[in-house]
């Protein structure tokens, strides 16, 4: 860590930083125990956790629960919900409509939509569900200019 730190040393304050830690436990007791654990740890090692970001879900929730982890959301007790986007499709939906406004041919919205538009949904693959077909529809009217989708 401190030779991936090093070049940035006069930039930091000089504390450390971790993200997206899973705590696994068989009973209430045992998380307890294991969230004590970990704070302790944190102290000793200078680690401060950002508690509002902290999510807690079990296998006995009454009503499925979705939680978000490492950019996504998932219902790990439902797997009927599928895994999406954290923002659902909300970034690719505003992506497209940006690309439908930039001028050019379509072999530059092409290559824009390949670049910027196609990782959105290709990042977690195979995570999370396709986006819905109305999304592929829109692309292709951004891309071509036209109303035509087949």
């Amino acid at each position: 860590m401190v030779a991936c730190l090093a070049p940035w040393q006069p930039l930091s304050s000089g504390h450390a930083f971790m993200d997206n830690r899973a705590i696994v436990s068989t009973s209430p007791g045992a998380l307890a125990t294991d969230i004590a654990d970990t704070q302790s740890f944190d102290r000793r090692v200078g680690f401060v956790e950002n508690i509002g970001k902290r999510q807690h879900w079990s296998d006995q929730d009454v009503v499925p629960r979705r939680i978000e982890h490492l950019g996504v959301l998932a219902t790990p007790t439902d797997s009927s919900f599928g895994i999406i986007p954290r923002q659902g499709w909300a970034k690719l939906e505003t992506s497209i409509a940006v690309l439908a406004s930039i001028p050019g041919s379509n072999q530059v919205r092409l290559k824009l939509a390949f670049a910027y538009i196609r990782p959105l949904w290709l990042w977690a693959s195979p995570l999370v569900i396709p986006p819905p077909i109305k999304y592929a529809r829109t692309l292709a009217r951004a891309v071509w200019h036209t109303g035509c989708t087949w």
